[in-house]
């Protein structure tokens, strides 16, 4: 058995750091904070598809006859795409508010 003199053994022997000497440690952060950003990037995909729909309904205004049943069937696409997007955003917003 060893004396109360004799060298330390490291990692045996030795005191451990404390908790304040390591890095210091990041800020909290917000319990919704990942549907937060869900709801800003489903926020922007809304807008994005607005600026889609609006512009097929110009194209649509402007085009030839011809044409026409195209564009047609773009806006209506569009205009689904945007709608489901909306509900979606309206939906995270119901659960975001009720965690």
């Amino acid at each position: 058995m060893r004396g109360l003199d004799a060298p330390p053994i490291p990692g045996l022997t030795e005191r451990p750091d404390s908790v304040k000497s390591g890095p210091p440690l990041k800020g909290r952060v917000k319990i919704c904070y990942r549907s937060d950003l869900y709801m800003q990037e489903q926020q922007k995909n809304v807008v994005m598809f607005q600026e889609l729909l609006k512009s097929a309904l110009l194209t649509l205004q402007t085009a030839k006859s011809d044409d026409t049943e195209y564009h047609r069937d773009r806006v209506e696409q569009l205009k689904a795409q945007a709608d489901e997007m909306i509900i979606i955003l309206q939906v995270n917003n119901i659960f975001s508010c009720c965690l």
